[in-house]
């Protein structure tokens, strides 16, 4: 923790990391998302369409009732810190897991690069296989 009591931006990322490890709860997913600044910008670009979130409140929206629809577990983590932006942190993990409603499983690889200010994620850049995640959902191969 920084002298002023404000978290540091790896100790952010390592709280993200901890509850993206038990986001299966609407408890531990709330969490995660107030970790997040109220002015937020979420852009995924991998997505089709390519995503972006703006705000915490869109976020929160975006995230209420993901419990039950998807089972995931973060498999493992590497932080990186930029050495020439103390704000930034790279988080690498894997993720597993399931959607009840197709049955199907999924493995993927992904990279956050997140930028915090004043012990929140103010800025985040999410690079997730969509395509391995959309044919567990059900969508076929061009999710």
């Amino acid at each position: 923790m920084s002298a002023e009591g404000v978290r540091t931006p790896r100790e952010v990322a390592e709280e993200w990391v901890r509850l993206r490890r038990e986001w299966n709860t609407e408890e531990t997913l709330k969490a995660l998302v107030e970790l997040y600044a109220d002015d937020v910008v979420i852009d995924v670009p991998f997505a089709k369409p390519r995503g972006r979130v703006e705000g915490r409140a869109r976020l929160e929206e975006m995230t209420r009732g993901t419990v039950g629809r998807l089972r995931a577990r973060l498999t493992d983590a590497v932080l990186h810190t930029a050495a020439d932006d103390p704000e930034v942190v790279v988080v690498e993990f894997g993720t597993q897991g399931e959607v009840p409603a197709t049955g199907r499983s999924f493995d993927t690889r992904n990279v956050v690069v997140m930028r915090v200010r004043d012990g929140r994620i103010a800025e985040s850049h999410d690079y997730h296989d969509h395509v391995a995640l959309g044919e567990a959902m059900g969508a076929g191969a061009d999710h």
